[in-house]
């Protein structure tokens, strides 16, 4: 079973009441909506972080060696891949 503890939040008044409303209509507590949105946004967060780094360490490598790949380049190589995966799916 997953521990829990309290932490009050504070809503305004017509936010409460619309959370409540959403809520009550799709069958989610107040407690259960505020745990989606709080697990939401720390995933979206946690993501941002990852990202970030990924794209530090990709830049930090084109620094070391200056070595890019236009993006016209990597569309072309794509399509290509599409045109022989389409190609081996009809055989």
């Amino acid at each position: 079973m997953t521990e829990k503890s309290t932490h009050p939040v504070n809503l305004p008044h017509d936010l409460h009441e619309r959370l409540k409303a959403l809520g009550g209509r799709d069958g989610y507590t107040l407690d259960e909506i505020t745990d989606r949105v709080l697990r939401a946004y720390v995933e979206i967060e946690e993501r941002a972080i990852t990202e970030h780094a990924e794209d530090e360490r990709r830049w930090q490598r084109y620094l070391e060696t200056g070595i890019c790949h236009p993006i016209e380049d990597l569309r072309s190589e794509l399509r290509r891949l599409a045109g022989d995966a389409a190609r081996q799916s009809e055989v």
